[in-house]
Order: structure tokens, then sequence, then C-alpha cells
């Protein structure tokens, strides 16, 4: 009992040199509290500008097309074939259809209707007028085509073009379309 009786004086002995040190009474001790005050800052926040949108590309493309025909052009054509584009079109098929007007000696006339470019990663349609006139048995062709919708990757694609072309026959054509088109902005 000794021993813990001088644990407990030792620790009222070390409270009472700590009070004395600080000029306290071990008896009137009291804690005193202060206050501090304090700011606030308001934080702002600037705001990171907004990526610039991806542009839509305009690119001129060259096609050639070899057509034959699989409705004679009386008052209806319809037409078929390969297609061999500059990128990023490449290699396809071409399906055309068509209202045929001549003239009185049949020595000319329009085509207008509708096109169709499959592609290996989607396809293009639109529509075309080719005026055509026959002389010495071969027919020369040139006309314009407008591409309205793809679909694939060429979802989005709208453009213009031109077309040249001949056929010996008036059963296979090889054509030139000379296509400016517009590629929808690739996504982010």
């Amino acid at each position: 009992m000794l021993v813990a009786t001088a644990g407990v004086a030792t620790a009222f002995g070390v409270a009472g040199l700590t009070q004395a040190a600080s000029g306290e009474d071990a008896a009137t001790s009291t804690t005193k509290t202060s206050t501090t005050k304090t700011s606030t800052t308001k934080t702002t926040t600037t705001p990171k500008p907004k990526a610039a949108a991806p542009k839509a590309v305009k690119r001129t493309i060259s096609c050639k097309a070899k057509l034959y025909a699989t409705r004679t052009p009386v008052s209806k054509a319809e037409e078929f074939g390969t297609l061999s584009c500059g990128s990023p079109l490449g290699k396809g098929a071409q399906h055309n259809t068509a209202t045929v007007t001549r003239s009185a000696d049949a020595t000319k006339g329009t085509f207008s209707g509708t096109v169709k470019l499959f592609l290996d990663t989607g396809t293009l349609r639109g529509t075309y007028k080719s005026d055509f006139a026959v002389q010495t048995g071969a027919a020369k062709y040139e006309g314009t085509m407008k591409v309205s919708s793809g679909t694939g990757e060429y979802q989005g694609v709208k453009g213009t073009g031109t077309i040249t072309g001949s056929s010996a026959n008036g059963i296979t054509s090889s054509l030139t379309e000379k296509l400016t088109l517009t590629f929808a902005a690739a996504a982010g």
C-alpha cells in the first residue's frame, strides 16, 4: 500500500509543479479558452474552355464506273455495274434507275433518276441527271449527281458531282464521276 500511495503522491506533486511553473495555484486552477476569428474565402473555379467542335471535311473524289443496262433504255432504264473510287470510298458497285426522255429522232435525250453506290463500309444514295447524244453509233453522256444521304461510315455524307462518259453499243457504259462530298465531323 505504501507503493500505491507514493505513486498517487508523485502524480499530485508533478501536477502541482506544472501549475506552479505556470503561476497557478493547484487549488484554484481554471482552464482558459481563447477564440480565434476565422475567415471565409470564396473559391471560384474558372470553367475549362470547351473543345472546338470537330469540323466537317470536304473532299473531291473521282470514281470510274462500268455499267451494264439491265433494262433496255426505252422509257425506263436500269443499270448495274462495278465502281472504283479514290480514298476513302474505294471499290464497290453502282445501281442506277432512271426515266428516259428522247428527242423525236432519238439522237439525244436525258436520263433522270436515282443512284446508289454500294461500298465496303457503307452506301451513298442520291439522284442524277445525265444528257446523252448519239453520234455515229456511240452515245456520249454528260450530267450531274447529287448525294443526299449515306449509311455506315458514310452516314451524314452529302455532296454533288459531275458525270461524263460514253457507250459504244447502248448496253455497256463507261462513266467518270467527280464527286465533291462533305463528310460529317468525326466523333471525338
